[in-house]
């Protein structure tokens, strides 16, 4: 069950939709310990986004995924504490403090920033 909050920032477009496999990273942590800061980053991966707290990279293999995970901690960032997996289908693949995964009545996944969770 979600929060109140959780719930509002659903409705208000508050999540990332998960397309193939999405990497969702913590935007904070991005500017705080990728070189370049967020700006760098997406200039490197021109298919991520950010939207609100949150950058998505979406692949469609998970060795797509994993090149750009060795990537961003190659470069120092956290993938234990600063990033989570889903899938499309699925939900939640790997999961971490701040970031969580909503599916809606029709089956979509989203993730969402958690309260809290410094996301």
């Amino acid at each position: 069950m979600w929060d109140l909050d959780t719930l509002a920032r659903l409705n208000h477009g508050g999540g990332l939709r998960l397309a193939f496999l999405t990497l969702v990273l913590k935007r904070q942590a991005l500017e705080a310990r990728y070189p370049g800061g967020l700006g760098a980053f997406l200039g490197r991966s021109p298919g991520a986004r950010a939207e609100g707290p949150l950058v998505a990279v979406h692949a469609m293999s998970g060795g797509d995924l994993g090149e750009v995970a060795d990537h961003l901690a190659g470069a120092g960032y956290d993938m234990v504490s600063d990033s989570a997996v889903g899938d499309m289908f699925a939900g939640p693949l790997e999961a971490c403090p701040g970031i969580g995964f909503y599916r809606t009545r029709l089956g979509q996944w989203y993730a969402v920033a958690k309260q809290g969770g410094t996301a």
